[in-house]
């Protein structure tokens, strides 16, 4: 099992579709959830199960806690070979039993569908949210008040029975109210902005056409891309990019230089990326060319060209990888501590700036500037350098 309270299969239908399922415990409820391999959403059947619901059937008789009924489950499937019949709106998974009593185990998980009450409920939840909010943000400004008020008092009969011995007191106090004037101030606004995103939720739940709202595509939790200004959460060119890297294994990437972020010098990019191991550069320019490369290979300050088997460069616009294919081009990188990273035989390079380059005809991966569309020189407004860790 993968944890003591979940585990993963993949199994066909009857009618030949491959799904994962994935059983897990979650505040004293057995969910299964069903998606289908490299599609999202993920998840796209569910149902739910109570421990009394389970122990309905015999082999749970025994089971105290959710995470019994899913070792049960487990140690059942890897010794049977179970079954899904694929429906309109369900699934039905059956998995043989090793029991005197029972012989099955069947499951039924029913297709997800959010529609636009489920998405009102949901916006229902966060006027409520801001609602709790709005009523602490015055409980604290009747707080302040009260403070306020009472300070004054306080001052104000210091100030009659000494009015010189308190009168530095008094001027410091005073400064306090102040503030915390501004802070009431500060909050007040705060208050009118929060009415007014309440207002503007209620105005569209108002006026809601009757529609039919679907899980979000842009679940960015695993997306390798998430800090990249270059890709903006694009799966078909992050799923692109990892194939071409190695698409049997997984892979991170950790940003390790950009240059809006880390400095606009080749001094910058070298002082971040040297000997880091394998990286994939990402570069866009002015023109909305994007395009780079993956070498497995060190960057350093050495000065010379260096040559392996797995070199390559790419561009997202044909969304396009160009390998070596000229034997007698064997320069893979050059590293110089003048330039910026430089792939092939000048087949595109980066200037000392880092905010221009140049590409080459006829280099070691391509003939005809591939990556600029033709053109020889380039203005960079972003790069980034990813180390790519193989796991």
């Amino acid at each position: 099992m993968e944890q003591n309270n979940k585990f993963s299969f993949q199994i066909t239908s009857d009618k030949n579709n491959n799904f994962i399922i994935t059983f897990l415990s979650n505040e004293n409820l057995l969910y299964v959830n069903v998606g289908k391999p490299n599609i999202f959403p993920q998840i796209i059947y569910f149902s739910k199960y109570t421990l009394e619901k389970l122990k309905e059937n015999a082999i749970f008789y025994s089971s105290n806690t959710i995470e019994d009924t899913i070792k049960e489950i487990y140690n059942n499937y890897k010794i049977s070979k179970p079954t899904l019949i694929e429906e309109e709106k369900k699934l039905t998974l059956n998995i043989p039993l090793n029991h005197p009593k029972e012989k099955n185990l069947i499951l039924e998980m029913n297709k997800v569908i959010r529609d636009l009450n489920e998405s009102i409920e949901d916006l229902y939840f966060i006027i409520n949210d801001l609602n709790k909010k709005l009523n602490e943000q015055i409980i604290v400004n009747s707080t302040l008040n009260n403070i306020i008020a009472k300070q004054k008092i306080e001052l104000q009969n210091e100030f009659n029975s000494k009015i010189q011995e308190k009168e530095n007191l008094f001027l410091s106090q005073n400064n306090k109210l102040k503030n915390l004037e501004n802070v009431i101030i500060d909050q007040n606004i705060k208050i009118g902005e929060q009415k007014k995103e309440i207002e503007k939720l209620t105005d569209f739940i108002n006026q809601s056409p009757n529609f039919e709202l679907k899980e979000s595509s842009f679940n960015n939790t695993n997306y390798l891309f998430q800090n990249s200004k270059i890709i903006k959460f694009d799966k078909e060119k992050e799923i692109k990019i990892r194939d071409w890297i190695t698409p049997n294994e997984k892979i991170n990437l950790n940003l390790i230089y950009q240059l809006s972020r880390d400095g606009k010098n080749c001094i910058d990019f070298h002082r971040l990326c040297d000997n880091k191991g394998p990286t994939l550069i990402l570069i866009e320019t002015d023109r909305g060319y994007k395009f780079g490369g993956f070498t497995s290979l060190n960057w350093d300050k050495s000065n010379k060209e260096k040559s392996d088997d797995w070199t390559f460069i790419f561009s997202l616009n044909l969304m396009e990888k160009f390998s070596r294919k000229f034997n007698n081009k064997k320069r893979s990188i050059y590293c110089s501590e003048l330039l910026g990273p430089c792939f092939g035989n000048s087949d595109f390079g980066i200037n000392q700036n880092m905010n221009s380059g140049w590409s080459n005809a006829n280099g070691t991966f391509i003939k005809n500037r591939e990556c600029t569309n033709g053109e020889s020189y380039f203005n960079v407004i972003e790069l980034e350098v990813f180390q790519v860790i193989i796991r």
